[in-house]
């Protein structure tokens, strides 16, 4: 290091010392000591004296005018060398970011195909190559006028059936015209299956099963409902798709109408209990030989994929789901930084990148996550993805010999 001696200009006048250090071929101001307060010295004076710096390096007008205006001083701390550097590296931190920008707003208005294989112990023959077409979290999103670019994506591909996992409807505006317009466009529609998530459009009431205006428009654009278990049938063989219920929810919830004491809410309880029964049902119209798919939205927890106890539903070969996003903000080398699922250590922050999206397997049953196509937040200026493109999804279902 070494010391340079200066004399100050300004009211009142003063010596100061300057000590410099050299670092990274460029000095740089490490200390100034000075026995009086020089009043007239500050951040502002050396802000506008790193650009009287720059904009006289450049030969740009104005440089020496700010020069003046910051004070002798700054022209004494603040080396040519280090201002160089410093402009350098706030070039290259406003090109970063601003091709982080822009390959962000690319990324989130194109679409990929994301293609998967399920092993089913004991499919039938008949359904051997079966694939599903999974289309999750939309949210309101469009991908050209009409959803022409996701219309012509969907209609070049070949599947068996559709599985709309739910959330397709913007977080903040309940305008169901984007899905309606996604529908509209689809050719292969004989197998659409509908699950609403928890921004909608909402097909049934949560208490009764009962069909709502939503739910009978959707019916008039294709979809099936799943108010009950579905069957398709090829060659005799039957393969079941339905909606997801626990095998202990009727439990649970006679549990809780026990020891409810406001009359609206054991109403209420009483209402699910009865749905919950019709559904068990329902259910034990499946035989254990078919195959059983449930398409949800919310994902089944680790503990539930390893539950090996039935209760009284059959069990379930393939969850199919969404609602997580992948997470939505990804950061490369490091996967989702949180998903929605308070199950977790953490509530969801950081969450373990194998159960963010992709197929996951338990003991008891298996389920792929679908990353979905859109983004929400209750914050308007976070909804986007990051490093994130959003996807539809082919899942083929494959014989595993028992």
């Amino acid at each position: 290091s070494q010391e340079e001696e200066y004399t100050c200009t300004w009211e009142p006048p003063c010596r100061f010392v300057i000590h410099k250090t050299k670092f990274i071929g460029f000095e740089a101001p490490f200390n100034i000591s000075c026995p009086i307060s020089c009043p007239k010295f500050s951040f502002r004076d050396l802000f506008l004296g790193i650009i009287a710096v720059v904009l006289t390096d450049k030969k740009i007008p104005g440089g020496g005018w700010l020069k003046d205006k910051a004070g002798p001083l700054v022209a004494k701390i603040v080396s040519a060398d280090l201002i160089k550097t410093l402009w350098l590296l706030f070039l290259i931190g406003v090109g970063l970011a601003l091709s982080v920008i822009a390959y962000t707003i690319y990324d989130n208005n194109r679409i990929v195909v994301i293609r998967q294989e399920v092993q089913i112990e004991g499919l039938p023959e008949a359904f051997e190559g079966f694939t599903v077409l999974q289309i999750s979290d939309l949210h309101g999103k469009r991908f050209g006028e009409r959803q022409e670019k996701l219309v012509n994506l969907i209609n070049g591909l070949d599947f068996d059936m559709i599985a709309i996992t739910g959330d397709m409807n913007h977080y903040w505006r309940r305008d169901s015209t984007p899905l309606v317009e996604l529908l509209r466009g689809i050719e292969h529609k004989e197998y659409v299956f509908y699950t609403a998530g928890n921004t909608g459009p909402f097909d049934m009431e949560v208490l009764t099963g009962k069909i709502t205006a939503d739910g009978v428009r959707l019916r008039d654009e294709g979809c099936i409902l799943l108010d009950k278990p579905y069957p398709i049938i090829r060659e005799g063989n039957t393969l079941w798709i339905a909606e997801y219920f626990s095998a202990y929810e009727a439990d649970r919830l006679l549990s809780m109408l026990l020891e409810e004491e406001d009359s609206d809410e054991k109403s209420a309880l009483q209402l699910w209990l009865n749905r919950v029964d019709e559904v068990k049902e329902q259910y034990h119209n499946i035989p254990n030989e078919d195959v059983l798919i449930a398409v949800t939205h919310f994902p089944l927890s680790e503990a539930t994929l390893n539950d090996l106890r039935q209760g009284d539903f059959p069990h379930y070969d393939l969850v199919i789901a969404g609602h997580y996003h992948g997470g939505q903000l990804r950061l490369p080398l490091i996967g989702a930084l949180w998903i929605p699922a308070p199950y977790l250590p953490r509530g969801g922050l950081f969450p373990p990148q194998d159960v963010v999206s992709g197929l996951v397997k338990g003991k008891n049953t298996q389920q792929y996550i679908s990353r979905g196509l859109g983004a929400s937040s209750r914050l308007p200026w976070l909804t986007f993805r990051l490093f994130n493109s959003p996807e539809v999804n082919l899942i083929t279902l494959k014989r595993q010999d028992k």
